[in-house]
C-alpha cells in the first residue's frame, strides 16, 4: 500500500506484522541525514580525516581520494570502504583520538530537525507501548527526539527470548556521550578491526540479529546496500536469512534497487527521492498512533466512490477491507460507502473489457474499468491493438481481491456448520470468516444501487449469507419495484441447481450399460430442463436509476 501517490509501495503484509509488535526498525546514517543534517559513513571519514589532519600521503587519504574516483556499479553499488579507513586512521593517530573526532563530526546543529526519529520511534512502538528500534548510529538524536527512553549498547545487548527485554533504542555499534565529546560506550565499531570483532571473531551482533530474527521482521531505513554495517551484518547472516523477513528502503527504480539487495536476502522496497520517503514514513507513522482513527478516515474518504479517487487512495481502501477489524469500520460507516467499490474488491471487472457507457447512443464514450478501478499496485492491461475488440482482459494471477478468503482471515460469521462428506451438512456452504461476512453485511446495505445488480448478474453462484443480506434490505418501504424484480430474478438464477459438464457423460456410458429406464429418462429431463439466466448489461456501471435503462437481461437457457 501506498500513503502517498508517489511513495514506496509497503508489502501489506509488513503493515500487518508492524500493528501486532512483530517488526524491528534498524536505522542508518540516512536517517539522521534528511533533517538533523548528519552525515553518512562515507561523509564522517572524510569528515573525521581533516579533522585529525591526516599526512597527505597518508595510506588513510590516499584510500579516501581513491573511492573519490569509484564509480558505482549497477546492481553493486559504490562500494566506498570507510571502515578501512577509520582502521588506517587508528593506526596513525590513537583509537581515542578518531572516536574523540567521529563524536564531534556527528554532532547535529541547533537547528536540527526530528520529524524522520520521532515518525520511526512511533513505527516501532508496540501495541502495549513499548518502543524496539535499533540503530547503527552513534549520534543521540532518537533520545532527543524523544527524551526518557532507555538506551542500551553493546557489548551487553538484551536476550529477544526473554519478554520485556527489548525496551528502548538499542545502540547496536555503541553511541556518543550526550554533549558528543567522547564515546560513553565499551563496544564503539568503527573500523574494520571492530566490525571483525563485532560480527565475526567475537560474533555478539551477529548473534543479537540472528536471535532478532528468529521473532521479528527487520526493515532497514537510512542505509546503503555497500554501507560497511550491511556488509559485515548480511554477509554474517545470509546462510540462515529466511525469505520474507528481511526489507529495505531503497531509492531507485525498482530492478536497480530489487538488483542491489536481493543477493543478500533482502526485499528491496524502492522509492523515488528521499523527501517523499519521510513523508510517507510520517504518514504511516500516524496511522501507528491512531489505528482506529486512520481506518476511519479511509472509509469516510471511500464514500466519495472509487472513480472519484487516485489508484494508491483505492488502494487505501482495498488495505482496510483486507483485514476483519478494517472490513468492519467499512461496513458500519455512515453514510454506507458506495456499491461501486464491488468493482473494485474484483478483480474480474477491474480488467473487464473496455464497455460502452450507451450502447443506445453511438456518440457516447468508452468505460474502461482499469481507469476507474484499477489499483497503484495493479499490473496495467496488455492493450489490444485494436481498441474495438470486446475479448475479456486476462486477469493477472496474483491480483488482489476482497472477496475470496486470505490466509489472515479468521472463522466467524454465523455458527461454523459441520462439513462432513455424507450427511445433511454435505451440502452445506462453511461460514463466512469474519471480514468476508462483514463485507457481505456491507453488500446488503447497498444491494438496491443499481451497480450492485450489475455486479450479481455477473456471478454464477454468490455465498447465501451475501444473498440473504441483500434480499433483506431491498424488501423495504421505498425500494423501487425494479429493483426488487431483478433480484428475485438474480435470486431465482442462482437457485437453480449447477449443471455439470460430466452430466451428460455419466448418463451417455449408464444408458451404454443399462439401456434406457425411467430413472434415466428422468436424469436426460433433469439435463435438459429450460434454465433461468440472467446475465449483466452490456454497458458499463451505472449507479443512477434513471440512467440504468436495464438493470439485468433475463433469458432461458
Amino acid at each position: 500500500m501506498r500513503f502517498l501517490a508517489d511513495g514506496p509501495d509497503i508489502p501489506d503484509d509488513l503493515l500487518d506484522a508492524r500493528d501486532e509488535g512483530q517488526v524491528i526498525f534498524f536505522c542508518g546514517a540516512g536517517v539522521s541525514q534528511h533533517e538533523a543534517g548528519g552525515p553518512n559513513f562515507h561523509q564522517l571519514a572524510k569528515l573525521v580525516v581533516e579533522d585529525l589532519g591526516s599526512a597527505r600521503g597518508s595510506p588513510a587519504r590516499q584510500l579516501l581520494d581513491f573511492a573519490k574516483g569509484v564509480q558505482p556499479i549497477a546492481g553493486v553499488g559504490g562500494m566506498m570502504p570507510a571502515d578501512r579507513i577509520f582502521g588506517l586512521l587508528e593506526q596513525e593517530f590513537p583509537s581515542i583520538e578518531v572516536r574523540r573526532a567521529v563524536s564531534r563530526a556527528i554532532r547535529p546543529t541547533a537547528d536540527a530537525g526530528f520529524g524522520p526519529h520521532r515518525s520511526l520511534i512511533d513505527l516501532s512502538r508496540t501495541p502495549d507501548g513499548i518502543v524496539r528500534l535499533v540503530t547503527t548510529n552513534f549520534d543521540r538524536i532518537f533520545e532527543q527526539a524523544h527524551p526518557g527512553l532507555r538506551t542500551i549498547d553493546p557489548p551487553v545487548l538484551p536476550d529477544p527470548a526473554r519478554p520485556g527485554s527489548l525496551d528502548g533504542i538499542i545502540h547496536l555499534h555503541g553511541k556518543v556521550s550526550l554533549d558528543y565529546v567522547a564515546p560513553e560506550s565499551a563496544e564503539f565499531v568503527l573500523s574494520s578491526a571492530d566490525f571483525g570483532r563485532a560480527y565475526l571473531a567475537d560474533g555478539w551482533a551477529t548473534d543479537f540479529i540472528r536471535a532478532l530474527m528468529d521473532r521479528y521482521r527487520i526493515v532497514f531505513v537510512g542505509y546503503s546496500a555497500d554501507d560497511p554495517p550491511v556488509q559485515y551484518l548480511l554477509e554474517a547472516l545470509q546462510p540462515t536469512s529466511a525469505p520474507g523477513r528481511l526489507y529495505a528502503l531503497q531509492e531507485g527504480e525498482a530492478s536497480l534497487a530489487a538488483g542491489l539487495w536481493q543477493h543478500k536476502g533482502v526485499t528491496a522496497i524502492p522509492f523515488s527521492g528521499f523527501q517523499t520517503l519521510w513523508d510517507s514514513l510520517g504518514a504511516w507513522a500516524e496511522r501507528a498512533r491512531d489505528p482506529d482513527g486512520w481506518r476511519a478516515r479511509i472509509a469516510a474518504m471511500a464514500t466519495a466512490g472509487p472513480r472519484s479517487l487516485l489508484p494508491h487512495e483505492r488502494g487505501q481502501v482495498a488495505n482496510l477491507v483486507s483485514s476483519a477489524i478494517g472490513a468492519e469500520t467499512f461496513s458500519r460507516h455512515e453514510p454506507a460507502p458506495p456499491a461501486e467499490w464491488v468493482c473494485v474488491f474484483d478483480p474480474y471487472v477491474r480488467y473487464d473489457r473496455v464497455r460502452p457507457v450507451d450502447v443506445w447512443d453511438a456518440a457516447s464514450s468508452d468505460f474502461d474499468p482499469f481507469e476507474s478501478y484499477g489499483l497503484d499496485s495493479d499490473p496495467p492491461p496488455r492493450r489490444s491493438e485494436d481498441e474495438t475488440m470486446i475479448e475479456q482482459r486476462e486477469v493477472p494471477k496474483a491480483s488482489w481481491s476482497a472477496l475470496e478468503a486470505i490466509a489472515t482471515d479468521e472463522p466467524g460469521g454465523r455458527a461454523p456448520a459441520v462439513q462432513s462428506v455424507r450427511g445433511p451438512t454435505a451440502s452445506h456452504p462453511p461460514a463466512l470468516p469474519k471480514r468476508l461476512f462483514r463485507l457481505a453485511r456491507w453488500f446488503g446495505r447497498v444491494a438496491t444501487d443499481p451497480i450492485a445488480i450489475w455486479w450479481a448478474a455477473g456471478q454464477n453462484a454468490l455465498h447465501p449469507d451475501m444473498l440473504k443480506f441483500a434480499q433483506r434490505d431491498v424488501l423495504q418501504d421505498g425500494v423501487d419495484a425494479a429493483v426488487r424484480n431483478a433480484w428475485r430474478c438474480i435470486s431465482a438464477a442462482l437457485r437453480e441447481p449447477p449443471s455439470d459438464a460430466q452430466d451428460p457423460w455419466i448418463l451417455q456410458h449408464a444408458v451404454a450399460i443399462e439401456g434406457w429406464s425411467t430413472l434415466s429418462l428422468q436424469r436426460l429431463l433433469e439435463i435438459e430442463r429450460p434454465r433461468l439466466v440472467v446475465l449483466r448489461p452490456t454497458t458499463s456501471p451505472i449507479s443512477t436509476p434513471e440512467e440504468a435503462r436495464t438493470l439485468v437481461y433475463i433469458d432461458v437457457a
